[in-house]
């Protein structure tokens, strides 16, 4: 990988960490247009629809990126030591962060005056329900994942591709098709799913199964003709997603997320096929400039998950374009307005090392 590698980085691990980051704005942004189908109905519908759908690779690329750089390193070194020391670098941004978007929400949102003792409790029960804020669901996925992954490494690293492809082809089956085939089937007959058995495959589980599938990809090369299926079927899954989320919409009457879901099989392609294009194309020609802010980006990319909501929330609420531009380029000037807003944030934040380390920047 020696031609991917720029300032002692992957650079293809940076462009997927810098593309997800994109991709999780552009979900966030176009959430309110998706979810208002009767309101939004027509091209803006439609082009969020489209936005929203192939932006889905987003969680599973993170998960994947995680797998890649965490399940690759040396074993001599206390799983318990790895594990403390990961969680510390995890754990602290993610309780600042959830503070402060509890007094964020309060200052915002809340038509009530609480007291410090009444605002400290209702902080802690939403951190422990995962009610602090929309988007920071994944930090619980992913600090659960953090804490065995000492334990998945010591499993996975030394086993032959033939046995880690044998348990993602497992988790495949169990978690990614029977996901998709209940969620079709019980849209069609009135929320009804079959009682199947629900394997719970150890070591692969859930989430879980993205994060040793990145470290599966970026451990060995899959031969070309297999990469070609995945490009394909990752190309189809970009029409199939939207199309499958329009109908099954209209069919209800209302937003169908279902093939919005990390564990539909569409998301599963997509995301695969982006991460195989982006390891094996080579990326020398970018110009300099472009690779460092890729990477510039990629090293902001935690602190830019954690306050992009509510730059997202404010740029959203205060920047009046007027009749000046339609629906949907005002989507697409969010979108990028909130990456640079949050990107130049966490710079500053990372001028102090303190607060970088603390914040996450």
């Amino acid at each position: 990988m020696n031609n991917t590698t720029y300032i002692n980085r992957v650079f293809f691990l940076d462009l997927l960490r810098t593309i997800a980051i994109l991709g999780v704005i552009a979900i966030h942004i176009t959430g309110y247009f998706v979810t208002n189908y009767q309101t939004y109905e027509g091209v803006t519908w439609w082009f969020a629809n489209v936005l929203n759908s192939t932006s889905r690779f987003a969680i599973p690329i993170f998960l994947m990126l995680s797998g890649a750089l965490l399940l690759n390193g040396k074993l001599d070194e206390d799983p318990l030591t790895v594990a403390k020391r990961r969680i510390i670098k995890l754990g602290i941004p993610f309780i600042i962060w959830s503070i402060i978007y509890t007094l964020y929400k309060y200052l915002m949102f809340e038509t009530q005056s609480l007291s410090v003792i009444d605002l400290a409790k209702k902080a802690i029960v939403e951190f422990a329900s995962n009610d602090v804020y929309s988007h920071l669901w994944f930090m619980y996925v992913i600090t659960a994942i953090y804490l065995v992954s000492p334990f998945i490494h010591r499993a996975v690293y030394g086993a032959q591709e033939m046995e880690i492809r044998y348990l993602l082809i497992l988790w495949f089956v169990v978690t990614v098709c029977l996901f998709t085939i209940q969620q079709v089937y019980a849209h069609f007959n009135n929320g009804f799913r079959y009682p199947l058995v629900n394997i719970d495959i150890p070591i692969a589980a859930e989430h879980t199964g993205y994060f040793i599938l990145g470290y599966y990809l970026y451990r060995f090369d899959m031969p070309s003709q297999w990469r070609n299926v995945f490009y394909w079927m990752g190309g189809l899954s970009l029409l199939v997603t939207p199309l499958a989320t329009f109908l099954m919409t209209v069919d209800a009457g209302q937003l169908v997320e279902s093939f919005y879901h990390p564990f539909a099989i569409t998301n599963l392609f997509t995301s695969t096929a982006l991460f195989l294009v982006c390891k094996h194309r080579s990326w020398e020609g970018l110009p300099d400039k472009l690779r460092v802010l890729i990477v510039s980006i990629s090293a902001a990319t935690f602190g830019i998950y954690f306050i992009h909501m509510i730059v997202q929330d404010l740029v959203m609420r205060h920047m009046d374009f007027g009749q000046s531009i339609t629906l949907v380029s005002r989507i697409v000037v969010d979108s990028l307005l909130v990456l640079v807003v949050s990107f130049v944030i966490i710079k500053l934040f990372n001028l102090h090392q303190r607060v970088a380390r603390y914040l996450g920047a």
